[in-house]
């Protein structure tokens, strides 16, 4: 069976994240089969999935101590009283990305966040790879970070390609400041659109294009889990909703160059 883009691997699980309560999950292995993917809800023509039920965290794996749901949004909350010490992640655990369109909204006060794709897990909720990078703050929403690997690979408002040797060259086709002040809302909710195809990677905020990332082949990860980041550090909240997940299929040689519609 073949699906090039975004494989949705069903995952059997014992229980998921559900109102706050963790439990262990397990892939489903060895029965010679693959699961059926995901299917596009009734009335989307477009084929996107919604991977958020507004209600719980059904599908979901992560720290109890810092993830729920909030008044229908997925909430990473830490404080002082319950800080967070080490970076921590919410997993989606029903399939794994392969190429993919995601748009998702989100909002920050305070700290850094971000959207784990085509990532691994390196430990209990610790993850690694590829995120479109989110703060409160002037520097780093819009960008590309590989967490646990190269760290920074693009900043907002460049272009940026890896050659075999894993050498960046780095294009600046826009003001990243100018994108931040005209293009990215504090402290409210702003739209996201991260696509991948191949090893192009393209991250939007509020439909406008804040950077491009093409990988080498040597380097580039072309499958992973997707997760939401909690940053360490000082009392944060960042919260998602309306996150819709599409297979792009195709060769990747034929990426749509325009932005697409979030």
């Amino acid at each position: 069976m073949t699906c090039r883009s975004l494989i949705v691997a069903m995952i059997a699980a014992t229980s998921f994240v559900s109102h706050g309560t963790a439990s262990t999950v397990q892939e489903e292995k060895g029965t010679g089969t693959k699961p059926p993917p995901l299917q596009p809800s009734a009335g989307d023509k477009d084929g996107f999935v919604s991977i958020f039920n507004g209600k719980d965290l059904e599908g979901w794996e992560g720290d109890a101590r810092f993830w729920s749901v909030k008044e229908g949004v997925i909430t990473g909350w830490s404080t002082e009283q319950n800080p967070c010490t080490s970076n921590t992640f919410l997993v989606w655990r029903k399939g794994r990305l392969e190429d993919f369109e995601l748009r998702l909204e989100f909002k920050m006060e305070g700290g850094n966040s971000g959207v784990q794709f085509r990532s691994k897990e390196a430990g209990r909720f610790e993850v690694e790879g590829y995120q479109a990078d989110i703060e409160d703050g002037p520097s780093w929403t819009g960008g590309l970070y590989e967490e646990k690997g190269r760290g920074i690979m693009v900043r907002r408002g460049q272009e940026v390609s890896v050659n075999e040797a894993g050498e960046l060259k780095v294009t600046q086709f826009a003001d990243g400041a100018a994108l931040q002040r005209d293009s990215i809302k504090s402290r409210d909710w702003n739209r996201c659109t991260i696509t991948a195809r191949g090893d192009d990677i393209k991250i939007f905020v509020n439909g406008v294009l804040m950077s491009k990332f093409l990988d080498h082949p040597k380097h580039s990860t072309r499958s992973g889990i997707l997760a939401l980041q909690l940053h360490s550090g000082p009392p944060m909240k960042v919260q998602y909703r309306n996150l819709c997940l599409k297979d792009l299929g195709g060769d990747s040689s034929t990426a749509d160059k325009k932005a697409p519609e979030s």
